[in-house]
Parts: C-alpha cells; sequence; structure tokens
C-alpha cells in the first residue's frame, strides 16, 4: 500500500468497466465477485488490458463484495476482497489499487428493513478488509441514495486512513433514482472532507455534461467522472452500447476542459476506450479546482444557499412555549410532527430548527426519530438545535444532509466539542458571539470573538463558509442598548471578514406589548443592515410581509415578481 497522490499537474486516469468483460470471459453463471475465487488468472488478464491501455488506478473486482449479498453464495466479504485486491496488485504493478465498493442492494427503512447501523457495520466490514489487503484508496459508487453514501464514507473515514472517492448516479434530470440532486451531494460529501467526488454510470458522457457542469460550479475539490460508453443495446443476442470510442473521448476532453480532474469508464467501455481517452488529452494540462467559498446548507434532496439573498428559518418546531410540539414530544408519537413540518414548509420557511430539550423526553432517542421522520417525508434542511454535544452527533450522524449546527459560541470548550463534529459530518454552525467573558457587549467586541472563532476554526481546516454569526438580539426590555450594539456588529463583520450573519429576531420583544411591531421593524433595520438569515415565528403574516418588502427593496426578488405573485389578486378582490 501507498499514498495516493491526487496531482493536479496531470489527469489521472481510472480503468473501464469490469462486469461486461467478465460476462465476455467467465461463461459460468456466477456473481462477478465469485471470480475472484474461482477463475482469477482471468481477472488479473482483464486487469492487465487496462494497465496496457495506461490507466493510473486499477479497481478491485468487489462492487458487490458485501456480506448481504455474498451469504448467498457461502462467502465472506473478508476472503473475497483479499482475493480481488491480490488480483488486481499482481497486475497493477506500481499502480494505485482502489478497492470498489457499490451499494448495498438493499432499501433503507421505512422502504425497506436496512438500519443505518447495519449499513455502516457492513461496509465498515469492507473498508476494514480493504485496507488489510493492500488497496490504496477507496472508491464509493453507482449511489442513488445520499444517506447510503454518507454511511459508506463514515465507514470509510472512521475505519481507514485510506482516502475516499465518492461518485453517484445522475439521470438525465440531474437526479439519482432516489431523489438527490448534484448540488446536495457535492455540499454533503465535500463538507463530509471526502477527497474527490463525481459522477458515473447510468449514461453516456454527452447525456452527463450538464451534471458535471452543475458538480463543477460547487465543487471545490477535484472532481471524477466514469460514464457509460452510452445506451446499452441489444442486437443479434448480444448487449452493445451506443457510443464508440471515438465519440467517449470527445465528450471526456470537454468535460476535462471544464474542469474535471479524474476520469474513466463504467457500463460497456473496454480498455480500447480507456487508451483512446488517454491519447486524446495527451499534452493537456487539467483546470486546478479553486475554492468556492460557499455557504450551503442540505437535505438530501434540497440546498439552501446562504449567498443567495436572504434565508428564513423556522422557530416553530421549539417545544419550549409551544403546547402543541410539547404534548407530541412527551406521547413519544414523533411522526405527528411531520404534519406540522409540512405546513411551516408550505408557509415559506427556508431551514426548520428542531429541538427535543424537554423534561421527561429522552432528548437523544427524541431527537434521532424526530430527524429522521422529517427527512423520509420532506426536503426541508434541518437545523439541530441542542447544548449537549452527545444529542448533537447523534442527530448529525443520522441526518441525511448537511445540517445547519445550532450552535457552537467563543468559549474553548465550545470551540473543542463542536468544531471536531463540523468537521466529521460537515455542516453550517451558528456561531454565537460569547466568550468566556460573556457576550459581546458592544459591536466591536462581538466582530472581535468571531474573528477568534474563525482563527481556531483554521486549526480544524474550517473556513467562513462553515459559519453563520449570531449577532445576539436582546429582549429590549432588558437590553435595549444591545439593539444598536448587534445592528453594528452585522455590518463590521460583513466588512472585515466577509461573514454570514444571523440574529432570532423574536427575542427582541419579548414580554413587551405588540410584538409583531417590534418584530416587524427590527427585522427590517437587521436587513437593512446586511443580515443574511433570522430565525422566527412562520404563523406571524406580519413578519412574512415585511420581508417579502424587504426582498424587493433589497432586489433579491427581481422586477418583483413573487411580490407581485403574492398580492396582485388580493388587490384587486380588495
Amino acid at each position: 500500500m501507498k499514498k495516493f497522490n491526487f496531482n493536479h499537474d496531470r489527469y489521472i486516469f481510472f480503468d473501464g468497466a469490469m462486469g461486461t468483460q467478465l460476462q465476455m470471459e467467465v461463461k459460468e453463471n456466477i456473481l462477478p465477485e465469485e471470480v475472484n475465487i474461482k477463475y482469477p488468472d482471468i481477472l488479473e488478464m482483464i486487469h492487465k488490458r487496462y494497465v496496457d491501455a495506461g490507466a493510473d488506478v486499477i479497481t478491485t473486482n468487489t462492487f458487490g463484495a458485501n456480506e448481504f449479498k455474498l451469504e448467498k453464495v457461502g462467502l465472506a466479504p473478508e476472503e473475497v476482497i483479499k482475493a480481488g485486491t491480490n488480483c488486481a496488485r499482481k497486475a497493477a504493478g506500481e499502480r494505485a489499487v482502489a478497492l470498489d465498493v457499490g451499494p448495498l442492494g438493499k432499501m433503507f427503512v421505512p422502504m425497506g428493513d436496512l438500519t443505518f447501523d447495519l449499513a455502516y457495520k457492513a461496509f465498515a466490514r469492507q473498508m476494514i478488509a480493504g485496507e488489510k489487503a493492500g488497496c490504496d484508496l477507496i472508491i464509493i459508487e453507482t449511489m442513488t441514495d445520499l444517506y447510503e453514501m454518507k454511511c459508506a464514507v463514515l465507514a470509510a473515514k472512521e475505519n481507514t486512513s485510506l482516502p475516499v472517492i465518492c461518485t453517484m448516479t445522475f439521470e438525465e434530470n440531474g437526479k439519482t433514482f432516489m431523489g438527490a440532486d448534484s448540488k446536495s451531494m457535492v455540499a454533503l460529501l465535500e463538507g463530509m472532507g471526502v477527497d474527490a467526488l463525481g459522477v458515473n454510470c447510468s449514461l453516456g458522457p454527452d447525456k452527463l455534461i450538464g451534471t458535471v457542469e452543475e458538480i463543477l460550479k460547487h465543487s471545490s475539490i477535484p472532481v471524477i467522472v466514469q460514464p457509460n460508453a452510452g445506451i446499452p443495446v441489444y442486437r443479434d443476442d448480444e448487449t452493445t452500447y451506443d457510443i464508440t470510442k471515438e465519440q467517449f473521448a470527445d465528450a471526456m476532453v470537454k468535460m476535462a476542459d471544464m474542469g474535471v480532474l479524474i476520469l474513466g469508464g463504467c457500463c460497456g467501455t473496454t480498455p480500447e476506450y480507456i487508451s483512446n481517452l488517454i491519447k486524446a488529452l495527451e499534452g493537456k494540462k487539467p483546470v486546478k479546482p479553486a475554492p468556492k467559498d460557499i455557504a450551503v446548507t442540505c437535505s438530501s434532496r434540497k440546498c439552501v444557499y446562504l449567498d443567495d439573498g436572504v434565508v428564513s428559518i423556522s422557530e416553530n418546531m421549539i417545544p419550549h412555549g409551544n403546547e402543541k410540539v410539547t404534548k407530541i414530544l412527551k406521547s413519544g408519537n414523533y411522526r405527528k410532527l411531520v404534519s406540522i413540518a409540512r405546513e411551516i414548509k408550505n408557509k415559506g420557511a427556508d431551514i426548520l430548527n428542531i429541538n427535543t430539550s424537554l423534561e421527561g423526553v429522552d432528548e437523544k432517542a427524541a431527537m434521532v426519530d424526530v430527524v429522521n421522520a422529517i427527512q423520509q417525508t420532506l426536503d426541508i434542511p434541518l437545523q439541530i438545535e441542542t447544548k449537549d454535544v452527545g444529542v448533537l452527533e447523534a442527530a448529525l450522524r443520522t441526518y441525511s444532509g448537511k445540517a445547519v449546527i445550532n450552535s457552537v459560541n467563543g468559549t474553548e470548550k465550545s470551540m473543542k466539542e463542536v468544531f471536531p463534529l463540523m468537521k466529521k459530518y460537515g455542516g453550517v454552525a451558528i456561531a454565537l458571539l460569547i466568550d468566556e467573558d460573556g457576550l459581546g457587549k458592544t459591536g466591536e467586541k462581538r466582530l472581535e470573538i468571531a474573528a477568534k472563532i474563525l482563527s481556531e476554526a483554521k486549526k480544524y481546516g474550517l473556513g467562513k463558509k462553515d459559519f453563520v454569526f449570531d449577532c445576539l438580539s436582546l429582549p429590549a426590555a432588558t437590553n435595549q442598548e444591545s439593539l444598536i450594539e448587534a445592528l453594528k456588529a452585522i455590518r463590521l463583520i460583513k466588512e472585515n471578514l466577509g461573514g454570514k450573519t444571523l440574529m432570532g429576531i423574536g427575542n427582541v420583544s419579548y414580554k413587551l406589548p405588540k410584538r409583531g411591531l417590534l418584530n416587524r421593524t427590527y427585522l427590517a433595520m437587521s436587513l437593512g443592515a446586511g443580515l443574511d438569515a433570522f430565525i422566527m415565528d412562520f404563523n406571524d403574516q406580519g413578519m412574512k410581509e415585511t420581508l417579502n418588502a424587504a426582498k424587493v427593496i433589497l432586489n433579491i426578488d427581481k422586477s418583483a415578481e413573487k411580490y407581485i405573485e403574492t398580492y396582485a389578486k388580493k388587490d384587486e378582490n380588495s
């Protein structure tokens, strides 16, 4: 095993299809992975053809080498992976060998019986066996479920020291079969620290260009593309593919010119396809991936960018002061919260804050169940609110997307607890401008704490895109002088750090009459100061109307289209 180098000075070439090659060489009706045990000479010969074609990375014949598939033929993942790695290593020589890991072939609950823990254990067996057998890196491929991909990545990163490459398979509509889109894939996997990501299988390169363009637009890390040789065609009792090696190379060169660094083939491609591709790119230099600094949160099916105008976060799932949510949490029937979440989403919330901290309720178990119930039904991204780091990790682990973390602060204890979780699971953290001395009383002090948080975060490989700074609106009834300082902090953080800012607007009116009037006024002032996101009650119609009007004035609602759509008919009927 040797350290694999993602050299940006030259293209990296993976091999092509294994399954279609085996079909031509092995006449016995067996699982592809059984070839590792029964016909190692044939497998080594196919690998050697790809080496001779010029591939830099040889992929093990272990796509389905998981316990669920292999138990049907009396084999264990460890023996199949060891045999497959030995064949690849013999052929590869000094070339790199990648452990190939595909989907488990089972559906997660509630559609199937596969749980996250069972999937994790199955993937971990494969990852551990691959590193022990001598693989140089891991490629997790052909995934359609972002939840399963996250599970596999955690199994790889927690149980091995190998680089991890991830690819998902997308349809022509830009989504996977399970509904994941490429932007959510990039947001989550880049947040989790994988080494490269991209697309494989399903389509030919000509029909993947749009999806690849979207991936390159958002990814700061190397992108890999391994398309099929077009669409399979059944003719004269044989299955062929409708894209020639010349057409394949032409389309792949276009994607290389767009910024793809790692190239290879999937179904229907042969050593000749790879050889032709390498020749077509001879003399060309790759485009080095550029940092995108995009602040983004996502579910497995939807992204919310903090760079795209004002982001609204719902507080309506917080039990404190909410009798309905409290009653449901205490009953333990968490599925009932989904209808509340759906109603909030339909009222326009971009992100949903989840809080299960309630006396008499197991906060961790409730948090996991609520997150699962909502993510299985709705695509709205979630914000995890808890003071318990154990609850936070359990929620981040079970969540299929990249969550907003509520919260971290500028104390050493908080940063040491939360930053490693951000690095491990991805996430955008709400950073409270509090340190060991308490709340920063002035705008300048809050800026100082924000800068301290970013400085410490840098040690963990985190940056400003990973935070949104809570400038802390306090009740006017008790902290009136702090409200202007919060507005000042918004401006100072944006001007000096280029950071994103947030406030919980409803705090300002606590214990005062006509709360809605104060909330609406302070929201308008905060947006004018440059606020990027805010937490609000989505049952407050006045707040929503203030937001709609502000988006027109701030040039977010272009040509006032949504404003006109919302209010024109109301004016006609009044």
